[in-house]
C-alpha cells in the first residue's frame, strides 16, 4: 500500500526510477497521448455521449 512517506521517499530519494527500452517508451506514448487528448476534448466540450456515426 502507498503511503505519504512513501511517496515523498520516491520522489525525493531518486530510487525506485523505472527504465525502459526506447522503442518501447515511444510506443508507450502513443495510448497516453490519446488519454490527455481525450481529457482535454471532454474539458472543452468536444466529447459527445451517445452512438456516433457508423
Amino acid at each position: 500500500m502507498n503511503s505519504l512517506g512513501g511517496i515523498k521517499h520516491a520522489l525525493t530519494g531518486g530510487r525506485n526510477e523505472i527504465l525502459l527500452d526506447r522503442k518501447l517508451g515511444e510506443a508507450a506514448k502513443l495510448p497516453l497521448q490519446r488519454m490527455l487528448d481525450f481529457a482535454a476534448g471532454l474539458k472543452r466540450g468536444d466529447v459527445f455521449n451517445g452512438m456516433g456515426p457508423a
